[in-house]
C-alpha cells in the first residue's frame, strides 16, 4: 500500500509539523529562547497575531535574511522619518512654529535634517554610489513637500504641533504593559512620529500621526484580530505620556497615517 511504501513515508514526514507548536514548548525553554523579550514593539505584537511561526523564527531563532547592498523601501522609510524628525526638532529648538519659518529658515533646516540623516545611515547606503546619492536627494525633496503639506494642514487645524518622536519605554512612567495568564509582565515600546495638542481648561486634546511610505488604511477586521494595533495603542501611549507631564486630563481626538509620497516618484 502507499502508506507502507517509501513514498508514503515521504508524504507522512511532509505532513508532520515542521516545528513544535508554541503550547508544547516548555516554559523554561521559552524563557531561554526569548531571553530579554519582555520588552517588545507593537509591530512585534502584530507579527505574532499574523503568524506565530514567523514570530518564532524572527524573535526566537533569530534567523535573518541576507541584506543586499542597496536601498530598500525600509531604508528609504527610515531616511524620510529621520529627516522629518530632525526638521521638527530644529524648529522646536529654535522656538519657532513650523508655520512661522521663513523660506530661508525652511531651506536651512531641511538641509541640516538631510545631512544628519545621512550621518546616521549606519550602512552608508546613500553615500555608496551615485544612484543612491541621487535617491537621497529625491527623498529629501519628498520630505520637504511633506512639510509643506503639513503646514497647510496645521493652518486649518485647531490643534498645534506638540512634539516629534514621542517615545514610550518600560522605564517611563507612561509605559504600556500587560500581564499573561501566568502573571508574566510584558512592556510595549515604541515612538509616535508626531503629536498635536490643544488645551481647554483642565483638558488637553491630542492627536497622533504615523508616517508611512507604503499604502496604509485602517481596517476594523485587522484591528479586531490584532493585526493593526499601532494607532490605537499610540493613542493610549499618548494619553499616558501627556497625563504624566501635563498633569491634565488627556483626551484623544484623532489618529491618522500620513503617507510620504511623491506623485512623480516611483521606485
Amino acid at each position: 500500500s502507499l502508506k507502507a511504501s517509501p513514498l508514503g513515508e515521504v508524504v507522512r514526514r511532509l505532513a508532520e509539523p515542521a516545528y513544535v507548536p508554541a503550547e508544547e514548548i516548555a516554559p523554561v525553554l521559552a524563557e531561554r529562547l526569548y531571553a530579554g523579550g519582555r520588552r517588545m514593539s507593537i509591530s512585534r505584537l502584530e507579527s505574532y497575531y499574523a503568524c506565530p511561526f514567523r514570530h518564532f523564527l524572527h524573535y526566537g531563532v533569530k534567523v535573518r535574511e541576507i541584506v543586499p547592498y542597496q536601498a530598500e523601501r525600509v531604508d528609504m522609510g527610515n531616511f524620510l522619518h529621520k529627516v522629518l524628525e530632525v526638521f521638527f526638532r530644529l524648529s522646536r529648538q529654535q522656538k519657532k512654529s513650523v508655520l512661522a519659518l521663513t523660506e530661508k529658515e525652511y531651506e536651512k533646516n531641511l538641509k541640516a535634517a538631510a545631512a544628519e540623516a545621512l550621518r546616521e545611515d549606519k550602512r552608508k547606503l546613500f553615500d555608496g554610489n551615485a544612484r543612491n546619492g541621487f535617491l537621497a536627494e529625491r527623498l529629501t525633496e519628498i520630505a520637504g513637500r511633506a512639510v509643506q503639506t503639513m503646514q497647510l494642514q496645521m493652518r486649518r487645524s485647531e490643534l498645534s504641533f506638540y512634539q516629534e518622536e514621542v517615545r514610550f519605554r518600560a522605564e517611563d512612567a507612561a509605559s504600556l504593559h500587560f500581564f499573561t495568564e501566568e502573571g508574566t509582565e510584558f512592556f510595549l515600546e515604541g515612538k509616535i512620529d508626531r503629536m498635536d495638542i490643544s488645551k481647554e481648561g483642565n483638558v488637553v486634546y491630542f492627536s497622533v500621526l504615523d508616517y508611512k511610505t507604503s499604502d496604509h488604511a485602517l481596517d476594523y477586521t485587522s484591528i479586531y484580530y490584532g493585526l493593526q494595533l499601532q494607532l490605537l495603542l499610540y493613542l493610549e501611549a499618548g494619553r499616558e505620556y501627556l497625563q504624566s507631564r501635563q498633569e491634565l486630563t488627556a483626551m484623544p481626538v484623532g489618529a491618522a497615517y500620513f503617507h510620504l509620497k511623491d506623485p512623480v516618484f516611483a521606485q
